[in-house]
């Protein structure tokens, strides 16, 4: 029965459509006021965007929540191509700006329609700010890969009535190594087909070209 609800919840992420960015609330930690200073970490968080756009590939890891349901997502991200494994075996591939599904690991591989929902969720830590987004608190973190600063932003219009309470916040965890800022983590809400999901996502640079091979030379 649990697998029968998980695999309903994949039909549904195949299945949507489109992202709307809002916010996952976090539980309150010590934080200091960036009102002063919020160009500062707003210009931060536009480089680390503009990096990882700008990056030959990345690796995503990603929990997405919707109701009682988990589901764990990953896949290798190179431009608009990408290689997404979803759950019972199934992958979802872009390349050659072509779609491919497989439902046995990538052993066997089909075409398949225009499919970007699921990589526009796992790409939600890259889109753009709204203006009605502002940066409410922030936070240092100090690591064996560098400093996180973790952002946490705050939109001055109040979430939809079917959305849970405090999803007018989210959080971008920026990292900076050698001076080089990258959001190592995302966290928030979207929306998939009129149902509310959120999500937990991980960014790892794979300092290197990546390249999403086609099934089909």
């Amino acid at each position: 029965q649990h697998r029968c609800r998980s695999m309903k919840f994949v039909v549904l992420l195949l299945a949507c459509t489109s992202v709307v960015f809002v916010a996952l609330a976090q539980e309150a930690s010590p934080q200091k006021s960036v009102k002063e200073s919020s160009d500062e970490f707003t210009s931060l968080l536009e480089t680390a965007q503009m990096q990882m756009q700008a990056a030959t590939g990345f690796h995503v890891e990603a929990v997405v929540f919707h109701g009682s349901n988990t589901i764990r997502l990953s896949g290798d991200i190179s431009g608009d191509d990408f290689d997404i494994q979803l759950p019972a075996l199934m992958r979802l591939k872009r390349a050659k700006n072509l779609y491919w599904i497989s439902r046995d690991a990538g052993v066997n591989w089909k075409p398949t329609g225009i499919d970007t929902a699921i990589y526009a969720l796992l790409i939600s830590g890259l889109s753009a700010v709204p203006e009605n987004w502002r940066i409410a608190t922030v936070r240092a973190e100090k690591g064996a890969e560098g400093v996180t600063t973790v952002l946490q932003l705050r939109s001055d219009i109040a979430p939809p009535e079917d959305y849970p309470e405090g999803a007018d916040t989210v959080e971008f965890y920026v990292r900076e190594t050698n001076g080089n800022p990258w959001i190592a983590r995302f966290k928030g809400a979207a929306r998939f087909a009129g149902a509310v999901v959120m999500v937990d996502t991980t960014y790892s640079n794979l300092n290197g070209t990546l390249k999403i091979e086609s099934p089909e030379p």
